[in-house]
């Protein structure tokens, strides 16, 4: 799926992505791929994720974003 970044709190590890389906999935920066690519998001940058349900609700996984790909092995 496909989708924003709305909200990042960067200094806590976590923020929230709303999905392509208006829905608004949890990141961790654990699920981000490579590792790293976290650290470089923004609110508002557009990410490829997979997703599965919790008991907390909708979480993104396996998230990806190649613009930022690019930046991280520079």
């Amino acid at each position: 799926m496909k989708g924003k970044v709305k909200v990042l709190k960067l200094d806590r590890g976590y923020g929230f992505i709303t999905g392509d389906d208006a829905r608004t999935y949890f990141l961790h920066a654990t699920e981000c791929t490579p590792r790293g690519i976290f650290d470089l998001m923004s609110e508002g940058v557009e990410v490829e994720f997979d997703w599965k349900v919790t008991a907390e609700g909708l979480r993104a996984i396996l998230v990806r974003c190649d613009e930022l790909r690019s930046r991280l092995a520079s």
